[in-house]
């Protein structure tokens, strides 16, 4: 995937409103078809996440709307927000309950109302960030990044230990990664490997190192982070480097450094506690 620009960056995303416009943008242009539909999901994502009281505030409205006829994927583009979200809200006021609204979006075919099933269909079936195949999807992209990660670690014979081992001996927040050598990436010291399966942008860097990156970097020392559908060109995180897939294909990428007497990976202990 690659690194682009921030003025590219910028138009991108004020390019991308929908899927036709990720279609289009890829044929006209190139980029990677997955790279602008991540960069499309973190718009939708963000927008919900400033809009959702907005919308969830005028249910008793879109339940109004749906009872008049307007159909959920219709009132979903109206108020430009997620289809499955604004189906949980009507089906809510509705009568249903958050379990039965759960396992209707899982399973639309269980809804007993058969406009509300095949709207509901539709409504999931258009959703690619809320529908649940959207989550299995990105739970598997994120599970097979991964395994990428530990196989090019296992190829270079960089010893590490994986996140689960890591909370197995005690540590609560841990790397995918934590190398038991540290080495050197293009010039740069690395102790521990994170992977996201999203593309880095600047607020998606600084949100990642706020809360949860900043904290490797303070116990355990500098590190990698791999965004598997590219970043921003040009950003300074304190304490890790960007990566992309690509990277890791490269060859002669790693070197490793003779250990001192710091061999073991011990988590750094913060200035209080010396």
């Amino acid at each position: 995937m690659p690194v682009i620009s921030l003025e590219e960056y910028e138009f991108l995303l004020s390019r991308l409103n929908d899927l036709h416009d990720v279609e289009f943008v890829h044929e006209r242009t190139g980029y990677p078809f997955e790279m602008l539909l991540n960069i499309l999901a973190k718009k939708i994502t963000r927008n919900t996440l400033r809009n959702y009281y907005v919308v969830k505030k005028k249910s008793k409205i879109l339940k109004q709307r749906w009872l008049l006829g307007e159909s959920i994927t219709f009132i979903a583009k109206k108020e430009n927000f997620p289809p499955v979200l604004i189906a949980s809200f009507i089906m809510s006021e509705l009568g249903y309950s958050k379990r039965k609204i759960k396992e209707f979006i899982r399973n639309p075919e269980l809804v007993e109302d058969k406009r509300l099933r095949l709207e509901l269909e539709k409504a999931v079936q258009e959703d690619f960030v809320y529908s649940p195949a959207s989550s299995e999807a990105q739970a598997k992209n994120g599970r097979r990044a991964e395994d990428f990660i530990a196989e090019w670690l296992d190829k270079n014979k960089v010893p590490y230990q994986t996140e689960v081992e890591s909370r197995e001996k005690g540590l609560s927040k841990t790397p995918d990664f934590l190398l038991k050598k540290k080495i050197l990436i293009k010039g740069r010291e690395v102790n521990w490997i994170e992977s996201k399966s999203s593309f880095g942008d600047p607020y998606e860097v600084r949100r990642n190192s706020r809360l949860q990156l900043s904290y490797y970097v303070k116990m355990f020392g500098p590190g990698a982070v791999v965004y598997w559908y590219g970043y921003v060109e040009g950003l300074k995180p304190r304490g890790f480097i960007l990566l992309t897939k690509e990277d890791l294909k490269q060859k002669d990428l790693i070197k490793k450094i003779s250990l001192t007497r710091r061999q073991a990976h011990k988590p750094r202990r913060s200035k209080k506690a010396r």
